[in-house]
């Protein structure tokens, strides 16, 4: 039984505390249809405004990698350089690839994991790309397991429509 510590050092039980408390589903079961209906339309408001925010804050960060370093990265231009990378593709977001190749090259297992997902190399990633792959090629659904392994066990399966021609 969860017990919780009060001021005079006695303890208090939870589970009496929270036994007069109604369940959502008991509270929604309350409501009138048009309760329920304002409360679904704000909660869909809500849901709206947090999307929007997160839109802009995506949207801030990939602006913020896009933009081009600052002479005041003297330093950092001239190791994007001996990679081999062009003035003009020189961002933030060039650097902190490369600053966490540098990383993963010295053991940074984290880092490694960041640049090869960063480059799209994750298992899942190329699991999805392999079955897209067959799926255009054979024009039906295919199951493979994480070690690229055909199967039939999948709780998950894709299919396309057949088509009668190819589009050009």
């Amino acid at each position: 039984m969860a017990t919780k510590k009060v001021k005079d050092g006695e303890k208090k039980d939870r589970s009496r505390q929270n036994a007069n408390l109604l369940t959502p589903q008991e509270v929604n079961s309350r409501l009138t249809p048009e309760e329920m209906k304002a409360k679904m339309s704000m909660m869909g408001k809500r849901s709206a405004e947090k999307k929007k925010e997160n839109r802009k804050m995506m949207d801030l960060a990939r602006r913020i990698l896009d933009m081009p370093l600052t002479d005041s990265y003297g330093n950092v231009k001239s190791i994007l350089r001996r990679y081999g990378i062009p003035e003009e593709e020189m961002n933030y977001g060039v650097a902190i690839l490369a600053n966490m190749t540098v990383k993963a090259m010295g053991g940074d297992v984290n880092a490694a994991k960041f640049v090869r997902d960063s480059a799209g190399l994750d298992a899942l990633t190329v699991l999805k790309e392999e079955q897209m792959e067959y799926m255009k090629e054979n024009g039906t659904s295919i199951n493979l397991n994480i070690d690229g392994e055909l199967t039939t066990k999948s709780r998950v399966q894709i299919y396309l429509p057949e088509r009668d021609e190819d589009p050009e």
